[in-house]
């Protein structure tokens, strides 16, 4: 009987049920807002973040994560970007940048931020400003020595010149002598020792003191100053001391005058000492380079990349690219400036760590310079000045050869502007050369570059060697590493019918041609792997083919073969009905056609040796093809290259050949477009403040109140 009533159920009062389903809504609830605060101050303090691009353009690029990754000095990266309140673009671009130096932040423990507006910020761009006398300015000491003596040898010239202006008044009445042309002589002295000179000197103290009393002084131009001044108190001197030997012989003028000038020759030499002793101390200061660095607070939005010793300087127009001559190629779109701030700051940051300049040598047969960077927009660049500009960013001393000899002497007779001086053969010993091979169309009196390439090879030297069709034959050369060039074949593939290619533009319809190659496959060498499956284009590319030599580890490149698949490939002889378009070239082994596979260039390492790099194309690296813009996206505004993958190539082919290994990898100007837009300011608040700390919340309540009717009585 008992035992039945244990097993009785309880029946619940409403009022029990209240309180228990109740407080199970309570603490749901609680526990739901403690939960969503608690994601959202870890998601606000956690600076992780997922990229979510097609080509990671919010991602640091490979290549900037290698340079972080042997970073060995303490680095910052300071933002001065000025937001405007109702300037939406200059906000974005603001936020742009910062958000790229906090990337750089959590990629490497050596990387610290300041995001600093120089206009409602003011105390921390004076914090910034300490923080440069206290570490770069240990010239500022010397300068501010020199001004103190300087100040005191200031005052003892103008003594000086004082007490020979106060002698003056003993001339009054020679400026009235009856000879007009000494009268003359004495009224030029006395202006320039009574009036002249001492507002000279009254100048440069004024100059001086006022640039003293500033905040931040301008420590550089006050010693230019006091210098400069100086320097003219001592010509004058010097011009004293030359004419009055021959003054005082004059009987013309006033023999008071003549008196004076003799007596008066050890002042003034006197004088001039003092003056070119300030000089010559002014001289050996040196360069104050914090000036440099002071100087970019007045500078309109830039970044600073501050190292131990060194830093570089990053202007609006170096972090956002404009191309005016693209921008043409636009028909009237809105073309928005190119994002370059990961390509210049991590450039910045290698040429920090990597103060040594590696040299290339671009080595013609002759011709004019082909890397030069001109003056544009008078006058342009040669045709390989985009990769040589690139060079230059990662520190690299870039000159030009021309074997022949005969370009400065072809300018100065055409009155051309004058090209830089080239370098002597002993000065490109230890430099990376890249060869370019010119075919014979350029005339048959360029010298051969045979012998020249092969000394440097035999010496140790590395090379990047590059061929066109019909080029000098390189074979008995390249034998021993293992690679031999075929100038006679052009690299070929069946042609592709208009119907084929789908959504056909200019460039598509282009790449229909035999010898032009849309390749994404680079090869399987380091320096080619990185690249891998970006576009790039080779235009009439010789066929490089590869053997086995002693001591050489020899790597084919460009599969041409493999680039387009179910078309046959192979090595056409007929260059000259090739370029004439008469007829589709057909592969013909009786008539010398190579047969596939078809390889484009080679990579050899070679012990107790240099590198070498051939690459059976000039074309590929020329600024027509590495700027290319992609057409579809200038319409939309947007500057992207179309061809990324060819720069890429050219500068890891260099890097590798130069013993550069670690910065062989994809740049961040390969893949710069954003494929998805910024989240602006409102769909964050959204995100942060809506959807955690209200819509989540409210579900919970809705879901536990669902949860109670249903089970209520």
């Amino acid at each position: 009987m008992s035992d039945s009533k244990k097993d009785k159920p309880i029946h619940e009062s409403q009022s029990d049920r209240w309180i228990k389903y109740g407080s199970n809504v309570v603490l749901g609830v609680v526990l739901a807002i403690v939960l969503a605060g608690l994601l959202t101050w870890f998601a606000q303090k956690a600076s992780a973040r997922v990229d979510m691009t097609q080509n990671g353009s919010l991602s640091l690029k490979p290549q900037t994560l290698a340079v972080l990754k042997d970073l060995k000095q303490h680095i910052t990266l300071v933002s001065l970007y000025t937001r405007a309140l109702n300037d939406a673009d200059e906000n974005g671009m603001a936020t742009r940048v910062s958000d790229l130096l906090d990337e750089y932040r959590r990629h490497s423990s050596n990387i610290d931020v300041r995001v600093i507006d120089p206009v409602t910020e003011k105390d921390k761009l004076e914090s910034l400003h300490q923080d440069f006398i206290s570490k770069y300015g240990q010239q500022i000491s010397t300068y501010k020595k020199f001004l103190d003596n300087w100040e005191k040898q200031f005052d003892q010239v103008k003594k000086l010149t004082g007490v020979e202006a106060s002698k003056m008044s003993a001339f009054a009445n020679a400026t009235n002598a009856p000879d007009s042309d000494a009268a003359s002589i004495v009224s030029d002295f006395v202006r320039t020792i009574q009036q002249t000179l001492p507002q000279r000197l009254q100048d440069a103290r004024d100059a001086v003191d006022r640039e003293l009393k500033n905040k931040h002084p301008d420590y550089k131009a006050a010693v230019s100053t006091a210098r400069n001044q100086m320097d003219l108190v001592s010509q004058l001197a010097d011009q004293i001391i030359k004419q009055a030997p021959t003054a005082k012989n004059d009987p013309k003028l006033p023999a008071n005058f003549r008196q004076y000038l003799g007596d008066s020759l050890p002042r003034y030499q006197q004088i001039k000492k003092l003056c070119d002793d300030m000089i010559s101390q002014a001289d050996k200061l040196g360069e104050l380079k914090v000036d440099q660095l002071e100087q970019a607070l007045n500078v309109e939005n830039p970044v600073l990349v501050l190292g131990d010793n060194e830093w570089r300087i990053l202007s609006f127009n170096q972090i956002w690219q404009d191309e005016p001559d693209v921008k043409a190629m636009a028909n009237g779109a809105k073309v928005q400036p190119r994002f370059a701030g990961e390509q210049q700051i991590t450039t910045a940051i290698y040429t920090l760590e990597s103060p040594h300049k590696t040299k290339v040598c671009f080595v013609r047969p002759g011709g004019r310079p082909l890397a030069a960077a001109g003056f544009p927009p008078l006058v342009p660049g040669g045709p390989l000045s985009a990769i040589a500009d690139r060079l230059r960013e990662y520190n690299f001393d870039v000159t030009e050869k021309d074997l022949s000899g005969q370009w400065a002497q072809q300018a100065a007779m055409q009155q051309q502007m004058p090209s830089a001086p080239e370098p002597s053969d002993e000065e490109i010993k230890d430099a990376v050369w890249v060869v370019l091979d010119f075919g014979n169309d350029q005339g048959p009196a360029m010298p051969t570059i045979g012998p020249k390439l092969a000394q440097h090879l035999k010496e140790g030297g590395s090379a990047v060697v590059l061929c066109e069709p019909r080029s000098e034959n390189l074979t008995d050369v390249l034998k021993e590493w293992g690679v031999e060039v075929h100038p006679e074949a052009v690299a070929v593939h069946q042609t592709v019918h208009l119907e084929d290619v789908e959504n056909a533009d200019p460039i598509e319809e282009a790449k229909a041609r035999p010898f032009i190659f849309d390749c994404r496959d680079y090869g399987d060498h380091p320096l080619a792997k990185p690249e891998k499956n970006l576009d790039s284009v080779f235009v009439a590319n010789v066929v490089v083919r590869t053997h086995d030599a002693a001591g050489c580890k020899v790597t084919p490149l460009l599969p041409f073969s493999n680039a387009l698949s179910g078309l046959k490939t192979w090595g056409e002889t007929d260059v000259d009905g090739l370029f004439k378009n008469t007829q589709p070239p057909e592969f013909n082994p009786d008539k010398g056609d190579l047969a596939p596979p078809i390889f484009g260039g080679a990579a050899v390492e070679k012990s107790k040796a240099g590198r070498l790099v051939v690459i059976g194309s000039i074309s590929f690296m020329s600024n027509n093809i590495v700027r290319m813009p992609d057409p579809i996206l200038l319409r939309r505004g947007i500057l992207a290259w179309r061809f990324p993958g060819n720069m890429e190539f050219a500068t890891n082919a260099i890097f590798w050949a130069a013993h550069l290994d670690p910065m062989i990898a994809i740049s961040p100007s390969a893949m710069d477009v954003s494929r998805v837009g910024n989240v602006g300011t409102g769909w964050s608040k959204f995100f942060r403040v809506g959807i955690f700390l209200a819509i989540l919340p409210i579900l919970v309540i809705a879901t536990g109140l669902s949860v109670y009717a249903s089970r209520k009585d």
